[in-house]
């Protein structure tokens, strides 16, 4: 803020955007969450004793998988409980956490 003569006037440091940049992570086999192509996600799971949860960006959550497998794919084609496009979604596994986004 500057003052002159008794008014303060204020300056913008830069120029407004709403460009936001993000650098993610490669999708490599050793990742816990994976995002295909066909927008199917594969959780690895280090034992089965642990409880999926996905929760929507407002923190309710959607589902809950209790697996019976090491390797758990949600969303694949011909699921009847498939997470719809154009959202972003949560996914909890024991420690880990993703923010996935869905398009």
């Amino acid at each position: 803020a500057i003052r002159i003569n008794n008014s303060i006037s204020l300056q913008n440091i830069s120029e407004f955007s709403n460009v936001i940049e993000v650098s993610t992570l490669e999708n490599r086999q050793g990742n816990v969450f994976r995002v295909k192509n066909d927008g199917s996600i594969e959780v690895l799971l280090p034992t089965t004793d642990l409880v999926i949860n996905v929760y929507n960006i407002l923190g309710q959550r959607l589902k809950t998988i209790k697996p019976t497998s090491t390797i758990v794919r949600l969303n694949e084609a011909g699921d009847d409980t498939r997470l719809p496009n154009n959202q972003v979604y949560i996914i909890v596994a024991g420690e880990q956490r993703a923010k996935i986004i869905l398009r």
